[in-house]
């Protein structure tokens, strides 16, 4: 269902960076090693793009695209109103499309680690605006302590960009990888914690539930 598929990528992104950052270490780093985190942070950030595009189709706010499933979307929310949902996981996409145009400028095929950095650090800002917005808007409306799980995947993939946001700007720093490490485990915890909300503390939808993912799938578990 749109949950494991949602989830899958998400962890697949977490793995990939968690993966990918310890090898810019300089006892590790050799050409195979950056051609492997290359890579691995390509791939992972297009899965990341997944993700959040999958999460933005689900709760878009204006019922974009689908106008006759708006009282469904607005429903499954148990909200009026879903547009800051919308923008909100929009910005989300926007960074991790961001962290995949800069991940490609980290495969050697390529390599332009400058370009790529820089870009690498705008989608991280992104990431970290977008997560605080969620953070704020949470505590606005329901108060963190409401979703702790969901408060906690938010504060995790807030603090990764955070920390990969200070490893690449203005330019990589000796301390670089340490900052990349950091990042790639709270991505990746944040991304464990997504599977243990999903399949432990909320509950399933009915089997075979409807949903408007449209081109992602045509059920929801």
């Amino acid at each position: 269902g749109w949950r494991r598929y949602h989830s899958s990528f998400y962890l697949f992104g977490g793995v990939s960076f968690g993966c990918a950052s310890p090898l810019f270490f300089p006892a590790l780093e050799t050409a195979a090693t950056l051609t492997v985190a290359g890579y691995l942070f390509t791939f992972g950030s297009l899965a990341f793009t997944i993700a959040d595009a999958t999460e933005w189709w689900y709760f878009r706010g204006g019922c974009l695209f689908d106008r006759p499933n708006c009282v469904d979307a607005v429903d499954r929310r148990g909200e009026g109103d879903t547009m800051g949902d919308g923008v909100n996981f929009a910005i989300s996409a926007v960074g991790s499309f961001t962290y995949f145009v800069g991940s490609c400028f980290f495969i050697p095929a390529i390599a332009n680690y400058a370009l790529g950095s820089d870009i690498f650090a705008l989608g991280s800002l992104v990431i970290v605006v977008a997560q605080v917005a969620k953070l704020v808007r949470a505590h606005r409306s329901v108060g963190l302590d409401a979703d702790r799980p969901a408060t906690t995947i938010d504060a995790l993939a807030g603090v990764g960009g955070l920390f990969y946001f200070c490893g690449s700007w203005p330019e990589p720093t000796a301390t670089y990888a340490a900052f990349f490490t950091l990042g790639g485990v709270a991505y990746f915890a944040s991304a464990v914690v997504m599977q243990y909300r999903y399949f432990v503390t909320l509950p399933l939808p009915p089997e075979g539930a409807t949903t408007s993912l449209g081109p992602f799938l045509p059920v929801a578990v």
